[in-house]
């Protein structure tokens, strides 16, 4: 059971095996193949099915290419860009059971299985696995760790970067935990280096977003005929189209957020609801032509440095332009045949491109990555940082990875530095575990909406006083209007509820259902929207 010599057993049905390691380490190879494909051969001989995990589907196209060889018609997939028709045609398989192998994202676990026998969730820290947009609300990780339990079957989770929490369990030993510290082939993993933007700055050494050292990097790199990666993880051209002359800005009507400039379709987009709107020639409050764009999207990185490189091919990889249907195929196809030289994207870049003439990763604004509203922020910049990185020198070993900051001691960036993951979950727990944030506490958010203010506020109101006769006073926070106040026409008031691991949770947990269950009760607060989510 040896790949990249190293040992992967699953003894027993029912087991959980946390498969973590550097990016392009071959864990994505070793799921993908399950030790020689012996784990997954040995399921289909037994007529079992075996269930492959994706965070998107642009991750489908490299790993159904190297599976179908062997599989098939044995092999499925299953996500959001099929129609219904090959939906129905995905799911009538399976209950027959010509679908041995099912390659899919979180909505493949609810196919009527015959017989589950192994559950593979490859970058099982992804966001997209547990989306606060699509109800119902559930992460594709614990809901497989579940189904495994359901079928008796074996689950395995891989990531590069594990989520906060499966690395405490497997610490902990709830779960098995194989570590794998050499990249596939002995390659060397990538170099990192922090550029400090703000001394390059007052020395006068940039241009535009971008300092002259990077840009002499990427031309060295794209000079040696080798490709090159521009993460900037936001969307759209500039965040706000603001009037100089009265500072008025353009928000969403239907909700309590600025509209984001898009250069690329000419208009105005929300972010949340999806409204567009045309953008405005002159100020509608004072007439003033002086209208400037303020913030940094992914479409104007991307017009940066096609303006800085016009010799080169430039890319962008981002949901906005990867709406048409085979737009990820076509973007592949360019990068594999070595027609495109810099690829310009958000976090979509970060995930499963496997190339070989990859070797340099920037990131001009880092910053932006930490200075968010979200006690995992640091996690999720770790994350994505390292994910990326492991796009560069899969081969050669030459990777390097440029990280520009304006605050280069920040601990999470010197710590990326030093290249050792024990040190960052170290890091990250001990601040966890001072500010009683998962995995150390419950976490549980509700989320009280109405189209009227004062009767959202009124029920979130009433519903913390019910909350706070049955739970501790300390485990109850708030209720706080939301950090995006409205949003669809909706008002938005939140509760957060900490509560202690362990013995008294499921006590706890009782309360919480009482305490919904009494609100529920109140016939004036039926019109309420409620939502729940748990370690969000």
């Amino acid at each position: 059971n040896k790949v990249n010599n190293v040992s992967l057993k699953i003894e027993n049905e029912g087991d959980v095996v946390c498969l973590l390691g550097p990016s392009g380490i071959g864990k994505t190879t070793i799921l993908r193949t399950i030790a020689g494909l012996e784990k997954i051969d040995e399921c289909v001989r037994d007529g079992k099915n075996v269930l492959f995990l994706l965070p998107e589907i642009s991750l489908t196209k490299q790993i159904t290419q190297r599976l179908e060889k062997k599989y098939g018609r044995q092999l499925g997939f299953y996500h959001q860009k099929l129609t219904d028709f090959e939906r129905v045609e995905v799911w009538r398989r399976i209950k027959q059971n010509d679908i041995r192998i099912l390659i899919g994202t979180r909505n493949a676990l609810f196919l009527p299985y015959r017989n589950l026998g192994l559950i593979v969730v490859d970058e099982e820290h992804d966001s997209a696995y547990r989306p606060r947009e699509v109800s119902p609300y559930f992460n594709a990780k614990d809901a497989s760790l579940v189904l495994g339990r359901l079928y008796n079957a074996g689950v395995i989770l891989g990531s590069a970067t594990p989520s906060v929490e499966s690395y405490y369990s497997a610490r902990k030993d709830k779960m098995k935990y194989v570590f794998l510290n050499e990249r596939f082939g002995n390659v060397n993993l990538p170099e990192y280096e922090l550029i400090n933007f703000k001394e390059a700055q007052e020395s006068k050494k940039v241009s535009g977003n971008f300092s002259l050292k990077l840009i002499e990097e990427i031309k060295k790199t794209v000079d040696e005929k080798n490709q090159a990666i521009v993460l900037h993880n936001r969307r759209g051209y500039s965040n706000v189209i603001e009037c100089e002359s009265c500072g008025y800005v353009n928000y969403c009507s239907n909700c309590d957020v600025v509209m984001t400039y898009h250069k690329a379709a000419n208009e105005m987009k929300c972010h949340y609801c999806g409204q567009r709107a045309s953008k405005p020639k002159t100020c509608p409050k004072c007439n003033s032509e002086k209208l400037n764009e303020r913030g940094v999207g992914v479409e104007q990185i991307h017009e940066e440095v096609t303006k800085l490189f016009p010799e080169n091919e430039v890319d962008r990889m981002d949901v906005d332009s990867m709406r048409k249907k085979f737009a990820y195929e076509k973007l592949y196809e360019k990068i594999e045949d070595g027609e495109t030289d810099i690829i310009v994207g958000t976090q979509m870049i970060s995930k499963g491109l496997d190339f070989d003439h990859i070797e340099l990763v920037t990131i001009p604004k880092a910053d932006s990555l930490l200075y968010v509203q979200d006690f995992r922020a640091e996690e999720r910049a770790y994350q994505l940082i390292t994910q990326v990185s492991g796009r560069a020198g899969r081969v050669s070993g030459k990777g390097r990875i440029l990280i520009q900051t304006f605050n280069p001691d920040h601990s999470v960036f010197q710590l990326i530095k030093m290249n050792n993951p024990a040190k960052i979950y170290k890091y990250i727990l001990t601040e966890r575990q001072k500010f009683h944030y998962p995995p150390f506490t419950k976490l549980i958010m509700i989320e009280l909406k109405h189209r009227r203010e004062d009767k959202a506020d009124r029920a979130s109101q009433f519903l913390g006083s019910i909350l706070r006769k049955y739970l501790p006073e300390e485990c109850v926070l708030g209720p706080e209007r939301a950090p995006i106040a409205k949003l669809n026409n909706f008002y938005q008031f939140q509760i957060m509820l900490k509560l202690p691991r362990g013995k008294n949770y499921e006590k706890f947990k009782n309360m919480v259902l009482i305490s919904l269950k009494e609100f529920d009760e109140i016939t004036a607060y039926q019109s309420i929207k409620k939502d729940v989510f748990v370690d969000f």
